[in-house]
């Protein structure tokens, strides 16, 4: 006859023993921080931002210009700048010729709104042409002088005209 025997209790080793459990106590816990993702988070907002700033055109006076003051203002547009000082006419900043010579002859000028207008032209084909124009004056500049450079420019298909003045 056989005997079957069982064995009654508990496992030897129920949990770890004290010294165990101490030098894994005494290990730091590893923690690791993933620069790649914040890295391109920080790309995307440099980038974001340069777009923002550069959606706002720069407004940069003509040398020796001093425009007249205004109590009332609006947002400076992105278009051509047309600057007439005592002296000179600039079409963006490149000069075209003094102010009397332009208005005995506009035809300088007139080669500068034709470039300006062909560049907009290429650079815009499927949009219609605006006529947009930022027209800064020196504040001491005679008026019928002033008028006078505004229907040059109003005759070459610029005539959405700003005035650029100080605001308060």
């Amino acid at each position: 006859m056989s005997s079957i025997t069982y064995t009654i209790g508990t496992p030897q080793r129920i949990g770890r023993s004290s010294k165990e459990r101490r030098s894994r106590q005494k290990k730091g816990v590893m923690a690791s921080l993933m620069l790649t993702p914040m890295v391109d988070m920080f790309s995307l907002l440099v980038i974001f931002l340069l777009q923002f700033f550069n959606a706002s055109p720069d407004f940069q006076l003509s040398k020796d210009m001093v425009l007249p003051p205004s109590n009332s203002s609006a947002e400076l547009r992105d278009a051509p700048v047309v600057s007439v000082s005592m002296q000179e006419v600039l079409v963006n900043h490149i000069a075209v010729g003094g102010v009397d010579d332009i208005i005995k002859n506009p035809e300088p000028l007139a080669l500068a709104l034709e470039k300006l207008r062909a560049d907009w032209i290429a650079s815009h084909p499927e949009t219609p042409f605006k006529g947009e124009v930022n027209f800064e004056a020196h504040e001491d500049l005679p008026s019928t002088k002033v008028s006078l450079l505004m229907a040059v420019l109003s005759n070459h298909q610029f005539g959405s005209m700003e005035l650029m003045t100080l605001g308060n």
